[in-house]
């Protein structure tokens, strides 16, 4: 089995979160909006 360290998985969010900043969130899934209806999953 392989197991992730503490520092391995701080350093993946990290990366991860990098990632996020730079493609952004589409308009559509960042909240509820009063002229459309929930997204659904």
């Amino acid at each position: 089995m392989f197991f992730f360290d503490r520092l391995d998985l701080d350093r993946r969010f990290r990366l991860l979160r990098r990632e996020v900043e730079v493609r952004g969130v589409c308009e559509e899934l960042r909240g509820w909006h009063f002229d459309s209806p929930p997204v659904e999953p």
